[in-house]
């Protein structure tokens, strides 16, 4: 590190956007999670990940209010999202839910949407597009 002049002052890094944050990821395809996990970790969350929607149910039962969103894919093998975000929302009702497919999913985006804070977000998307939609959600809890 070079040495700088006495009244020269390196300004504070300004902490990841999700610091703090602990997010469930329900994903069944491994690559993606452990894509989302390596993109989340370096924004600053925790993640907790389940392959599929009971295993989703019972990290929350098991950790409650400390998960603060949700980001499920819609397809699961044992539920579609609208089932696991009704799920969801019976144990939490306000638990914002990001809801991602490779199809998009307007309808059942727009009745989810009326049960509590839901977005989605079509595959394959960036890690931009992923901040923003989690920042949206964090922002209206």
């Amino acid at each position: 590190m070079p040495n700088l002049p006495p009244s020269t002052t390196v300004p504070p890094s300004a902490a990841p956007p999700l610091t703090g944050k602990l997010l469930l990821l329900v994903e069944d395809e491994d690559f993606i999670a452990e894509l989302l996990i390596i993109w989340l970790a370096g924004l600053g969350a925790k993640i907790l990940w389940a392959k599929n929607g009971q295993t989703g149910l019972a990290l929350l039962a098991s950790h409650g209010e400390k998960i603060n969103l949700v980001i499920a894919d819609f397809g699961l093998p044992d539920m579609n999202g609208g089932n696991l975000c009704a799920q969801l929302r019976a144990v939490q009702p306000r638990l914002p839910v990001l809801l991602t497919s490779g199809r998009y999913q307007r309808e059942a985006e727009a009745h989810l949407a009326l049960t509590g804070p839901t977005y989605f977000i079509q595959k394959p998307y960036s890690v931009h597009a992923i901040l923003t939609k989690l920042l949206q959600l964090l922002a209206v809890t």
